[in-house]
């Protein structure tokens, strides 16, 4: 049994171990090393999860692959419009209560 290549693994399904099939082949982000590219496998197991479901490999330059990031803790920015939302959800709950207390009377505008 032959030790397989980061290559080989990358290229393996993340849900079940089966080889994937590569199906597309693309440069690389925007930011990355010059020459880097992006492979995109597909599950071909009809009995896994992640069958018919892509998984991107970055390959660098140097044909090196960089470690998975499947489990690293993730990064979001703020999102600006989360104040806003926030105003319209304890206004639309404000409203709810106007409108089901005893006595309430929802008026039409036009």
């Amino acid at each position: 049994m032959s030790a397989e290549s980061t290559l080989e693994e990358a290229g393996r399904c993340p849900k079940c171990s089966t080889a994937g099939k590569l199906t597309e082949k693309k440069p690389g982000p925007r930011g990355s090393s010059r020459g880097s590219s992006l492979l995109i496998f597909m599950c071909m197991n009809d009995r896994c999860r992640w069958f018919n479901t892509p998984w991107t490999v970055t390959v660098n330059a140097d044909g090196t692959i960089p470690p998975p990031t499947m489990n690293r803790e993730k990064f979001f920015t703020p999102n600006p419009a989360g104040d806003y939302a926030a105003r319209m959800i304890e206004n639309l709950a404000k409203q709810v209560e106007q409108e089901t207390k005893p006595g309430a009377e929802i008026r039409r505008r036009g």
